[in-house]
């Protein structure tokens, strides 16, 4: 009796199970892009008629099908514009992602126009063909002496023209360097 009990119950717990759908685990894992190269220590110049317009400078980089990653990256703009009154642009970060010519800065930002103008912030997006970096971050900024702090800075470095929201000004009237 006992073993008729036994046949029936698997009879019932099989038909059962066999029409609850049961979904695969492979299928759950989220699928990762693999980096189709990797560098380390890395550096990439740019060149062009005039000489090098571009250094970039990496510890470590992926390079993706559509874009890609560089940690403690450190990239260097040479000014090729002889109106323009400087000479070259840096640009640090902890983490860089470039997706085609938009660079995403990430973590530890630091934007110096030689040194008179240096802009530090968590994010930063700069559009390396229009030349204009813009975040949705607090930052901080100096010009020559002068304090420059706000959110959702809009900073185009062909026109010379930086905009910001909630903007505070420390303006030093010593100021020797500005003459």
């Amino acid at each position: 009796m006992a073993l008729k009990i036994f046949i029936f119950l698997m009879l019932v717990f099989s038909t059962i199970f066999y029409f609850i759908p049961v979904e695969s685990l492979h299928t759950s894992l989220k699928k990762e892009e693999a980096p189709q190269l990797m560098f380390e220590n890395s550096t990439m110049y740019t060149l062009n008629d005039i000489g090098v317009t571009r250094v970039v400078e990496a510890a470590n980089v992926l390079k993706y099908k559509n874009r890609d990653e560089m940690y403690l990256a450190n990239i260097t703009l040479r000014n090729q514009d002889k109106t323009k009154d400087f000479l070259i642009e840096k640009i640090k970060a902890d983490k860089m992602e470039k997706i085609g010519n938009t660079y995403n800065f990430i973590d530890n930002v630091e934007y110096i126009r030689d040194n008179f103008a240096k802009v530090n912030t968590d994010f930063l997006k700069y559009d390396e063909i229009k030349k204009i970096a813009t975040n949705s971050h607090p930052f901080k900024a100096i010009y020559k002496t002068h304090n420059y702090d706000g959110i959702n800075l809009y900073l185009d470095a062909t026109n010379d023209f930086i905009k910001s929201k909630n903007t505070h000004f420390k303006i030093d009237l010593n100021d020797k360097k500005g003459k």
